[in-house]
């Protein structure tokens, strides 16, 4: 039976070791993303590059008014289309 000692666990495994992340959002819900000046140009580009940070930074009002939005405009997309279908049969 071997036992484990110091010399061993010195060595790592570059295979098995993850790279440390950059958090979103500190571990007290503060929000750690830097932005460029409200409304550049950098600020769009940034924004639909990195989608799930943009979620992350917006208040949760627009976040369930995005969400309630696009439920309602499938639904009614939906309800479109099924009537389209039933006036050719």
């Amino acid at each position: 039976m071997t036992s484990t000692t110091s010399d061993q666990k010195a060595v790592s495994c570059p295979l098995m070791t993850k790279p440390p992340r950059q958090r979103l959002v500190s571990k007290d819900g503060r929000s750690l993303m830097r932005g460029s000046a409200p409304g550049s140009r950098e600020t769009w580009f940034g924004a639909l590059r990195d989608m799930w940070g943009t979620w992350l930074a917006l208040r949760w009002r627009w976040v369930v008014l995005a969400f309630c939005g696009s439920f309602l405009l499938h639904w009614l997309l939906f309800a479109v289309l099924w009537y389209l279908l039933a006036l050719r049969i």
